[in-house]
């Protein structure tokens, strides 16, 4: 029998974690969740992550005139 680690993995968005981006976004949720406008039924890691990448990865786009 296999023994499992009691930590739970990392997720795969930690390298956004803490940063500018992360801390605006979840601000942002918090205040949709508040309002009742939003409800989260995802851990908020993977919301703030897969949102941090894809911003990231358009910010080409989203930067342009």
């Amino acid at each position: 029998m296999q023994r499992r680690s009691k930590s739970a993995p990392p997720h795969p968005y930690k390298q956004f974690e803490g940063t500018r981006l992360w801390k605006a976004l979840d601000k942002g949720i918090d205040e949709l969740i508040e309002n009742q406008d939003l409800k989260e039924i995802t851990k908020r890691k993977y919301i703030l992550g897969y949102l941090c990448k894809a911003l990231t990865q358009r910010k080409e786009i989203l930067f342009s005139k």
